[in-house]
């Protein structure tokens, strides 16, 4: 269940381009990875189609070496590779809500969970994960207490 949404209205040629990116011949959903498609990427491009630019990336540097198991591991020596972007779904969902506020776009939260209702699947898989987590949580719980 998403924490945050919001709409634009579209024209019918962008709801056409949509449909086209959306096509598997344009967007390879079999390959996802770190640095290009995934779920954070699919969104930020299938809104500018719809108009609505976001920001979505987050640059970390990456040491040089690293100790692994007490041993000294050496990451890289070419400079360029000191650094890995990949695209953040907190970075779109701040820049989702910069471009609510700026009247870009629509809060659409409570609309799409009112449309989208959960599954009863999904509400017993959360329970099952509750569950399973409430030993841990407790013993977390106690140790602040």
């Amino acid at each position: 269940m998403p924490t945050y949404a919001a709409k634009v209205v579209i024209t019918p040629l962008q709801f056409q381009e949509i449909l086209r990116f959306l096509d598997e011949k344009n967007y390879n959903y079999q390959n996802y990875t770190l640095t290009g498609n995934q779920c954070s990427t699919f969104v930020v491009e299938a809104a500018a189609i719809a108009g609505l630019e976001l920001a979505c990336d987050v640059t970390m540097p990456i040491d040089q070496e690293i100790i692994l198991c007490g041993e000294k591991l050496r990451l890289w020596e070419d400079p360029s590779y000191s650094q890995i972007t990949f695209s953040s779904p907190d970075v779109i969902e701040c820049s989702l809500k910069k471009a609510v506020r700026e009247e870009r776009a629509e809060y659409a939260l409570e609309w799409y969970k009112r449309t989208h209702p959960k599954s009863f699947k999904q509400k017993l898989g959360e329970t099952t994960q509750d569950v399973i987590r409430f030993p841990s949580r407790i013993k977390r719980a106690a140790r602040f207490s």
